[in-house]
């Protein structure tokens, strides 16, 4: 079984100074990503995890 992995994670709040732009984010790939999110061939050994990216950031305004 193959299960894509991915997301993009924030907090907007309209009542923040902070600006947020692509800069603010942290990027992860590949094995980085999998093992941020505890995933292991270990675990789930008939699972085939393909993993795309996941971008988080501070919480900042919109």
């Amino acid at each position: 079984m193959k299960i894509t992995v991915g997301g993009i994670h924030t907090e907007c709040s309209t009542y923040s100074p902070v600006r947020q732009t692509e800069a603010d984010f942290k990027v992860a790939h590949g094995v980085e990503l999998l093992r941020q999110a505890g995933l292991g061939d270990e675990q789930f050994a008939d699972v085939n995890f393909c993993p795309l990216f996941h971008a988080r950031s501070i919480p900042g305004a919109r």
